[in-house]
């Protein structure tokens, strides 16, 4: 179970980065 945090930790990451390159 903790395997399947670690593609979900890294959808947030690259989410968190698109939605910082949409505010600047």
């Amino acid at each position: 179970m903790k395997r399947n945090r670690v593609p979900l930790l890294h959808s947030v990451l690259a989410i968190i980065k698109i939605f910082f390159h949409t505010i600047e």
